[in-house]
């Protein structure tokens, strides 16, 4: 997976490299020298976030080949009578943001006052660990590379991705010939061992029917009246995807958890001939026994889904 990081500061740049490391995420990255667009001593969480925002967006305007944009910023809040540190993380998917906030860590109160009196944080923390020496200077070292702030900011930001992507709404398509055939296609971002079946995600005001006939005639040529519908499901099939979908950077899985689709079972009566893929989608198609299925569905519990589907929903099919 690639990733945009909105800073070429070592200790920003080093904790994100850091952190996806530990997580066991292979990244290559690239830094970019943006403005954060807030002041050089952000106060307050809405202005923290904001520059954390605002480098995670710049990041990936920077480069159109990352799948990730990463921001990071530290500033101070105050809760009345004394200043902490706090760090904001936010992750853009390109689609929304993802934050991760730190736990704030309180200031010494001879700083906090100076910094109430106009004086810069990065010049008064320096100043007031030089004095210090032992437990103290290593505690208060932390206010100086914040990376442990840095690093939880991180882990919270990667939890919220991880965690709150949307599922994305479609539909999916189980097409049988004449001798109960069942067709399978292979999208250009899958792994060359990797198949599933048409469908795609639902446009806006669509019903989900329209959607996958719409779908079927994009990708496949395949039009309504070459189709018989059989059945379609009651019940939706609902899957998260796979991690290593999101280490290829996929971009289904960049912007989304998973996927929630309507399932419908037709059968072909058209031409197989008139069967067109659009290159850009589909990669190559294949008409399979039900019997092979397994063989061709190698994502985690898709042919255990798909072939409960075909079993409670298609009468009197062979699967011997």
């Amino acid at each position: 997976m690639k990733i945009a990081i909105g800073s070429t500061s070592p200790s920003k740049t080093d904790s994100i490299v850091d952190f996806f490391d530990i997580s066991g995420f292979k990244v290559d990255h690239s830094s970019h020298n943006v403005t954060s667009g807030v002041s050089e001593q952000p106060i307050g969480l809405e202005e923290i976030g904001k520059g954390a925002e605002n480098r995670a967006r710049a990041a990936m305007r920077a480069d159109q080949t990352a799948g990730l944009g990463i921001g990071l910023e530290a500033g101070l809040i105050n809760d009345g009578s004394t200043h902490s540190l706090v760090c904001l993380a936010v992750i853009d998917n390109g689609k929304q943001y993802y934050k991760g906030q730190s736990d704030a860590i309180k200031l010494p109160t001879s700083v906090s006052d100076q910094i109430m009196a106009g004086g810069q944080f990065g010049q008064l923390i320096r100043a007031f660990n030089s004095d210090r020496d032992g437990f103290d200077k290593l505690t208060h070292s932390e206010l100086i590379n914040r990376q442990r702030s840095f690093n939880q900011a991180l882990d919270r930001a990667f939890g919220d991705f991880l965690k709150n992507r949307p599922y994305r709404i479609g539909a999916i398509a189980y097409i049988f010939d004449e001798n109960n055939n069942v067709l399978i296609d292979q999208l250009t971002d899958y792994a060359y061992e990797d198949w599933n079946f048409p469908g795609g995600g639902r446009e806006p005001g669509e019903s989900a029917l329209d959607n996958i006939y719409r779908e079927l005639s994009e990708e496949l040529n395949i039009q309504k009246n070459q189709l018989d519908l059989i059945k379609q499901s009651e019940k939706p099939i609902k899957y998260d995807f796979p991690i290593d979908m999101l280490q290829a950077q996929h971009i289904s899985a960049l912007l989304y958890k998973g996927q929630i689709k309507a399932q419908y079972i037709f059968k072909f009566t058209g031409d197989k001939s008139s069967i067109k893929i659009d290159p850009v989608e589909i990669r190559r198609i294949q008409w399979v026994r039900v019997t092979e299925l397994k063989k061709f569905l190698t994502f985690p519990n898709q042919y255990q889904i798909s072939i409960g589907t075909i079993k409670d929903y298609v009468d009197n099919i062979d699967l011997n």
